[in-house]
């Protein structure tokens, strides 16, 4: 029996616990050597995705060019360039960099609590530049928050060191 995104994904998560998951996805072609990198938040079950994205207030749960539950955890990118909100067939696996386990006062609780209070306060929330800041320049300001996770992203995720 073949397993779907969705329920591979949700295999990951723990319903009694606080967790961070560091995502990615590789860009559409012809950038598909980088990668998009992404955070969802498990509070107890209740899952939100954060991410950053090209397009300004692109849904009513955006500020700027952060966006708040644009698409499920488990979605990745298009494969083709000109991406719509409308589920496409051919999208890219997702993969997960890393994840953060706790109960409540954890590190994992802790970093949730943080990024549900603190995105929309993410300093460049009204710039966006593929080379950067983008995507992975916000996941990259979210970690630098959390040093002691020990959470690195891929070389690939370019743009992640831009300054901030």
């Amino acid at each position: 029996m073949k397993i779907n995104k969705a329920e591979k994904f949700l295999q990951k998560v723990d319903l009694d616990k606080y967790q961070i998951f560091i995502c990615a996805s590789p860009l559409s072609i012809p950038f598909n050597g980088f990668l998009h990198a992404y955070i969802v938040v498990n509070e107890k079950s209740k899952l939100t995705r954060w991410d950053v994205w090209h397009i300004k207030n692109r849904v009513d749960t955006s500020v700027g060019y952060v966006h708040k539950n644009t698409y499920k955890p488990w979605t990745g990118l298009g494969m083709l360039y000109g991406d719509s909100i409308i589920e496409q067939k051919l999208r890219w696996p997702i993969f997960i960099i890393n994840t953060i386990t706790g109960e409540k006062e954890s590190l994992a609780y802790k970093m949730c609590d943080f990024i549900n209070t603190k995105a929309f306060a993410y300093p460049l929330k009204d710039k966006y530049n593929f080379l950067g800041p983008n995507s992975n320049t916000f996941v990259r300001w979210y970690l630098n928050y959390f040093p002691e996770a020990g959470i690195k992203l891929p070389i690939r995720a370019f743009g992640g060191n831009c300054a901030i």
